[in-house]
Formats: structure tokens, sequence, C-alpha cells
């Protein structure tokens, strides 16, 4: 098991109160001061849990950078004054960002007991599979651009899955671990 610091607790509800404001400046026909707010609260609980360095390195990675600028260029239009052009522009950049996070997620809230029971219903759970339609793409083009046969997918691609047989060198059957 793996301890959590005071810092790391505090940072889960820093982020749980952000996405709480963020939420609620939603609801309330897009509250400037509410996204404005539960922004700031969402980005330093992330900062909370996982640090301020990998924290930075998360946002200014070479391939997140669209996904970052479209984020931060969100947050910005907020606090401008257009909350409904940003927050459309803040959930695209989101979307960016953490779409190799939602397949983890998915599977992770399949093991909560009454969560669970409803992602498991066949039309909930072909929806969670398409968002894994992205990664299995990127693996198919990689494949299909390999010369040798014996080439392997860089490991970053495979991220959260392992790979339990290798049929040919263009088709890979994957498990999420």
């Amino acid at each position: 098991m793996f301890e959590v610091t005071d810092t790391q607790k505090i940072g889960v509800g820093l982020a749980g109160f952000g996405i709480f404001f963020l939420f609620l400046g939603v609801v309330l026909i897009f509250d400037k001061s509410l996204l404005a707010l539960g922004n700031i609260l969402f980005i330093s609980g992330l900062a909370c849990v996982i640090g301020r360095e990998r924290t930075f390195r998360f946002f200014f990675q070479r391939h997140k950078v669209k996904g970052s600028l479209a984020f931060f260029g969100g947050i910005t239009i907020v606090l401008i004054g257009w909350p409904f052009v940003g927050m459309l522009v803040e959930t695209y950049g989101f979307i960016l960002l953490f779409s190799g996070f939602f397949p983890v997620a998915i599977n992770f809230l399949r093991r909560v007991p009454i969560l669970g029971t409803f992602l498991n219903f066949p039309g909930v759970s072909g929806v969670s599979i398409l968002s894994l339609g992205h990664v299995i793409r990127r693996l198919d083009q990689t494949a299909l651009n390999m010369n040798r046969i014996d080439a392997k997918p860089s490991k970053s691609l495979l991220a959260g899955f392992k790979i339990i047989k290798k049929t040919s060198r263009m088709h890979h059957i994957l498990i999420i671990k």
C-alpha cells in the first residue's frame, strides 16, 4: 500500500471543491466568479496531490501543448468575462489533457459496487469502450508503420495496457491492467 500525505489529502479536498464550484458555476448559468474559483481550486488541488514539479511537467509536455493551451486559454477567457465560450474552450482542453486517463478511471469505477453494475450494462459499457478507440487507432497506425516484424510499439503508447497476445505484426489483443 502507499502512504497518503497530509498535503495530498488537502489537494484532494481542493480539487473536489474545485469540481463542485465548476459544476455550481455551470448550473447557475455560467457564473464567472464561481467558475474562476473552481478553476483555481482544481489546479491548486492537482498541484498538491501530485506536486508542483510534476504538475508543471504534466501540463507542458510536448504532446500536450495543444490541450494545455486550450485549458489555460479557457480559464483566461472565463476571467476576461466570457464564461460560456471560456468553458467550451476549457472543456476541449480538459478532454485533450485527460483523455488518456479516462479508460483507467472508467475501469476503476466499474469496480465500485453500485456504479460498477450501472457501467456494465450493455448500452453503457459500449459507450465507455469507445473512449479506448483513440488508443487502439494509434496502436493500429503504429503497427502499420512498422517495417520490421520484431518491432514493438512504444511504451508510452501502451501505458495502462498489457499485450496478452500478439497475433500478427498488425494486430494486438489488449487487456487493461
